[in-house]
């Protein structure tokens, strides 16, 4: 026989597996402390399972650069571990300014580049026809007309400008020529790739450069974003490169070009990583 229960506002009731139903006295609400608990645990499963992943890239020979950013959160060294496997780049980046705050996860650091001082520096020798850059970058506002991710040396040709707008469109660009005639060949994804509405968000970016194919295609958050052919495209040369800003700042007509925001894990391969590495890439970084 069925009886209707009147439940009034803000009620609550059980129903067991009879299909009786039992008012409770008052409602019954969320432990906050435990789904605190919960996304915690969560947290420091996901920072587990990118560790044990990144492992497996440690010593990679097409890796010029890995800076996973796992330096001892209390150390005051000005020196990052760079896990590449390649003998053409230095073992370390220099810290010359910057501040570190919470990266992906509790525990893990990230380095966020905000002042006109703020940098990185490593230095890769020899010449790339293919190479692919790839971060996670959390921005928190672009204060200049180009924002530099990475930047190598103005004096070699194939120098590379990986940055962005202030707008957060993508301006990956290569220089060609020679000194008092160079040339600059850019890949501009007017998309914004990095738009305000980003600001605080983690991004995970990729861009892959193939000298041989005159091509530059831009990821996102593991999906291709843009694809740009260019009539010149030459091996990259690094020479020093600077993370986070630019070398010389003080001679260039747009100025200083801090990054304006955060990185956590940075990564520069000898070869073009194919569309499913790069979703690989994306889906083993994911914070959520």
């Amino acid at each position: 026989e069925k009886t209707d229960t009147e439940l009034r506002e803000q009620g609550v009731a059980v129903i067991d597996e009879n299909g009786r139903v039992t008012l409770l006295e008052k409602a019954t609400r969320p432990n906050s402390e435990m789904f605190a608990h919960r996304i915690r645990d969560r947290e420091q499963q996901r920072f587990e399972k990118w560790r044990k992943d990144s492992e497996k890239r440690v010593g990679d020979e097409d890796l010029l650069i890995y800076l996973r950013m796992l330096d001892d959160a209390n150390s005051t060294s000005l020196l990052l571990s760079n896990d590449g496997g390649s003998e053409a780049a230095s073992s370390t980046a220099s810290v010359i300014a910057g501040e570190w705050v919470t990266g992906r996860w509790p525990g893990k650091r990230a380095l966020l580049f905000q002042s006109a001082e703020d940098r990185a520096r490593v230095s890769i020798e020899g010449q790339y026809p293919k190479v692919t850059f790839a971060a996670w970058v959390r921005i928190v506002g672009f204060q200049r007309p180009f924002n530099a991710l990475l930047m190598s040396d103005k004096k070699l040709e194939g120098g590379v400008h990986w940055q962005f707008t202030q707008a957060g469109e993508g301006h990956f660009s290569v220089r060609t020529g020679s000194p008092g005639r160079w040339k600059h060949q850019s890949a501009f994804n007017d998309d914004e790739m990095l738009p305000p509405s980003d600001n605080g968000v983690w991004r995970h970016l990729a861009t892959c450069y193939d000298a041989d194919e005159r091509l530059v295609v831009h990821y996102l958050d593991g999906r291709e974003v843009g694809r740009h052919a260019l009539p010149k495209l030459v091996p990259l040369s690094f020479g020093r490169v600077t993370i986070g800003n630019t070398s010389y700042a003080s001679v260039e007509h747009w100025g200083s070009r801090q990054f304006g925001g955060a990185v956590d894990e940075l990564a520069v391969y000898s070869r073009v990583l194919n569309p499913r590495e790069i979703s690989e890439l994306y889906e083993e970084g994911r914070p959520d």
